[in-house]
């Protein structure tokens, strides 16, 4: 289901094109921030949520993954406030974005945001 999304919204594209950038901070608000599990002998310890954030065709993309049999509630900013619009591609719906965005991830959800100017800006 996931990787239907991906093509549906050209982001196979995206993730073998894109440039990978490093300006935005993601905070926990909500939720476990770390995952730790045993395999064998050896103990694993990971951010609960993963975060991808690609410039691509002059555009942004932002992929959060949900790692956790938890409910995780993060907030992503960084964004330039007033001359950005943002798509959830999930829902089709365009949302305010005033410099950050908060999410609520489900267990093991991923969401997908797309940021574009907003033309005059």
């Amino acid at each position: 289901k996931h990787v239907k999304r991906f093509t549906d919204y050209d982001l196979d594209s995206v993730y073998l094109w894109g440039e990978r950038r490093h300006d935005l901070k993601l905070e926990f608000v909500q939720g476990p921030e770390r995952i730790q599990w045993q395999q064998g002998a050896f103990p694993h310890d990971y951010p609960s949520v993963s975060m991808q954030n690609i410039q691509y065709g002059g555009k942004r993309y932002l992929i959060l993954t949900n790692s956790s049999i938890e409910a995780v509630q993060v907030k992503v900013s960084g964004f330039p406030q007033g001359c950005m619009k943002t798509l959830d591609l999930h829902s089709g719906i365009y949302m305010a974005s005033a410099g950050s965005i908060k999410a609520t991830l489900q267990p093991y959800a991923v969401k997908l945001y797309r940021f574009e100017a907003i033309e005059g800006n």
